[in-house]
């Protein structure tokens, strides 16, 4: 069985599509990637860890285009091509979807060759999107995300026990699933980090840079810390990454970094004394979603900060695997001065949160669960 996966990114550092593509891989699936290489940097084609990778560069057309949300548009249509051109030669059986950016690959592919579409809802796609785009834009997505989400046999969300299943089975009939953002477990029992000649707090943030982020506050706040050190890494918007960069010039406890391979990311999550995640939860794809911080933080013990308001933090209180604060700077200076003096308290909730991956939250459940609903879809 062939299953052709469709993501708006170069397949480099989604550990989301990785796992499930590895996952089916394991399972008896070829798996081919067709992914989005909008800056060009990477190989046309490679295969990594068994799974096909097919990338589409943008054209000339698409670089002179002025926003995403329209080239996104026409890199559909080659990727859609592309899927064709695949399917005579190697026949697919499956398309699975991630996020409703290429939605409507899986509707086309679907309708043309007959076969069962997935659909990954990594989060509600015109929630995230209202932030940033101007509303009657934002809101035609929204009906359109709404409208198309019947034509999916079957919809993976993040989180359908909470606000973002029932938004889904809100507009659907079709089975809705979680398939959580969890990591694979890498330690049997809790291990403490090991403490540097500077026995500072060490803070880490592996993510997305845009200022819903607290970015900038945390490294404000750190950096009038001596007892305290941060490592922000990841990529996101240019101009906030530079003003995250500015909040940390000149101050040697403030380190920002680039993307990180997701091979690395957990072993950089067992080095921290904790990890943080702070959304800001006025807006209401942050406040319902449920990031891989909370699950990169329980698969490796540590505890997280994270913000009130969101249903992140109602997870991180269920578990008590970390600190639920207000997102305001004097919030997070009073929670890293708690954690900075109170090594038992950090190895507490780095237990329990360990605990609560060992039983619910791990890598090995969802791709049970993953397989058991391919199974299904081949019948």
């Amino acid at each position: 069985m062939h299953v052709a996966m469709f993501v708006t990114n170069p397949y480099t550092h989604d550990p989301r599509v990785h796992y499930d593509a590895m996952s089916l891989l394991e399972g008896g699936y070829k798996v081919t990637v067709i992914a989005w290489d909008d800056r060009g940097r990477h190989p046309p084609e490679e295969e990594r860890d068994g799974v096909r990778i097919i990338r589409i560069k943008n054209t000339e057309l698409m670089n002179i285009m002025t926003y995403d949300f329209i080239r996104v548009g026409r890199w559909r249509k080659l990727a859609l091509k592309r899927a064709l051109a695949l399917h005579e030669k190697d026949p697919i059986d499956i398309v699975h979807c991630h996020d409703f950016d290429t939605f409507e690959i899986g509707v086309q592919l679907k309708a043309r060759l007959k076969i069962p579409f997935v659909y990954n809802a990594h989060e509600i796609y015109g929630y995230m999107v209202e932030k940033y785009l101007p509303g009657f834009i934002s809101r035609s997505i929204s009906r359109k995300e709404k409208a198309l989400l019947k034509q999916a046999d079957v919809v993976l969300c993040v989180d359908a026990d909470g606000p973002v299943g029932k938004f889904f089975r809100e507009h659907t009939k079709r089975p809705v699933h979680s398939l959580y953002s969890s990591k694979p477990l890498v330690i049997d029992e809790y291990q403490p980090p090991e403490k540097t000649e500077d026995d500072k707090l060490y803070l880490l943030y592996i993510g997305t840079h845009t200022p819903n982020r607290f970015l900038v506050e945390i490294a404000e706040t750190v950096r009038e810390m001596d007892d305290v050190k941060v490592v922000i890494a990841g990529y996101g918007m240019d101009d906030y990454t530079a003003k995250v960069k500015d909040a940390a010039r000149g101050h040697e406890n403030v380190t920002v970094k680039g993307r990180v391979p997701f091979d690395d990311v957990v072993p950089m999550s067992l080095e921290a004394d904790a990890l943080i995640c702070m959304f800001d939860p006025s807006e209401r794809n942050n406040s319902i979603t449920l990031p891989n911080k909370l699950f990169e933080a329980m698969v490796c013990g540590r505890p997280i900060i994270v913000s009130k308001g969101t249903r992140t933090g109602e997870i991180v209180e269920q578990e008590d695997c970390g600190l639920v604060i207000d997102y305001d700077k004097e919030a997070l200076k009073e929670a890293l001065v708690r954690l900075r003096s109170d090594p038992e308290l950090r190895e507490t909730l780095g237990r329990n949160g360990l605990k609560a991956a060992k039983e619910r939250y791990n890598w090995e459940i969802e791709k049970e669960k993953l397989l058991k609903i391919y199974s299904r879809l081949r019948k």
